[in-house]
Order: structure tokens, then C-alpha cells, then sequence
């Protein structure tokens, strides 16, 4: 009986240190789940947005929205083109998650840069005829969408509407336009859809 009691006493400490050893095993030894924090783009889901050195300072006035549905935007039009000017649109790569996006119709043309964050999107810039934006915005329907895979393939659509301020010869006819209630303002709307990413190169001082 003496005996007996011994076995199960010894069994159960080789149990017992075998359980130990495994969970020892585990915690040192065995695959380690990563820290999202601490990954690149993509890995854990993540995406680490601090690559990105591109200098934006967000314009004034103007905003950027992620649409509801993303894949809707599929053509790109532009508001003050010509009955007949088809507008297109082109995308350029100037930072790991920053994009400028033209749109052009015949002599018309408007850019704007997007830059995304971890919080959305910030508007680097917006440039039409040499005028003053007063305002905008931009709702983002895709963005850089595939160029993880294929640049060449990758897709950037959504629509804008912005308002400039209009050329006057003189701060004195600026003021008689507002008396008289004239519209001293430029309004721009459209869409764009562009097929393509084209990676650029930016200087200091741009």
C-alpha cells in the first residue's frame, strides 16, 4: 500500500512539472502574436501612417470625407467644362499616402492633394486658374485602392465641390461687385475617376 502511494505521489509531480514545462515552453519559445502597434502597413491590419514625410498643411476651409459607399464614383466630370469636353482624370504618387489628383476638360483643369492619417484625410492644396479657394470639399470614394498590388491598376475616385474667389482688378470694384449683390465667387464642381498611379518625384521647397 506504502508503495502505491509513492507511485501516484511521483506521478503526479512528473504531472506537474511536465504542465510547467509546457507553459514555459509556450511563453518563450513558442510563436509569438505580434503588436499591431509595432507592425508595418500591413501587417495585424494595421497601418503605420508616420512613413509618410510629406509636408501638408491642411488648407482652410476645406475638408475631406470618406463617402458611405465606397465603388460608386466610376466617371469624372467637371462643372465649368464645354458642352463636349469628356474630363479625365489622373492620379500621381508624391508620398506613401499622399496623392494628387487632377481633373481636366479641354483648357479647364483643377488639382488638389489628399494626404490620408490615421484620423482621415487632409487637403494639401487646391489649385484652379491662380484663384483663391475660399472653401470645399472632398468626399473620398476610393483612394490608392490596389496599388498595394498593381500601381498601374490602382483607382482613385470621388467628388468635390469648391468655391474661389474671383479675379477683380481692384479692392475698389471688389467692393462695388458686393454692393451691387454681385457673385464675387467661382464655383467648381465635379467627379473624378482615375485608372492608374504614377509615382513622382518631389523637391524640397515644392
Amino acid at each position: 500500500m506504502k508503495k502505491i502511494l509513492i507511485a501516484v505521489v511521483i506521478l503526479s509531480l512528473a504531472t506537474i512539472a511536465c504542465e510547467a514545462f509546457k507553459d514555459s515552453y509556450d511563453q518563450d519559445l513558442g510563436p509569438q502574436t505580434p503588436n499591431p502597434s509595432e507592425n508595418s502597413n500591413t501587417n495585424g491590419g494595421t497601418t503605420d501612417f508616420s512613413t509618410d514625410k510629406t509636408l501638408c498643411q491642411a488648407v482652410s476651409g476645406v475638408t475631406a470625407v470618406v463617402a458611405k459607399d465606397s465603388g460608386v464614383v466610376k466617371q469624372s466630370e467637371l462643372s465649368t467644362a464645354g458642352i463636349g469636353s469628356a474630363a479625365k482624370a489622373e492620379a500621381k504618387k508624391i508620398g506613401d499616402f499622399t496623392t494628387q489628383v487632377t481633373v481636366s476638360a479641354g483648357d479647364e483643369s483643377i488639382s488638389f492633394v489628399l494626404k490620408q492619417t490615421a484620423e482621415g484625410f487632409d487637403v494639401c492644396s487646391v489649385s484652379y486658374n491662380k484663384l483663391t479657394v475660399t472653401k470645399g470639399t472632398i468626399t473620398v470614394d476610393s483612394f490608392n485602392v490596389g496599388a498595394a498590388e498593381d500601381m498601374t491598376k490602382a483607382v482613385n475616385a470621388g467628388t468635390f465641390s469648391f468655391e474661389f474667389a474671383s479675379e477683380a482688378s481692384s479692392t475698389a470694384l471688389k467692393a462695388m461687385e458686393e454692393l451691387a449683390g454681385a457673385d464675387t465667387t467661382v464655383k467648381v464642381d465635379g467627379s473624378y475617376f482615375a485608372t492608374g498611379l504614377e509615382e513622382i518625384e518631389v523637391k524640397a521647397g515644392e
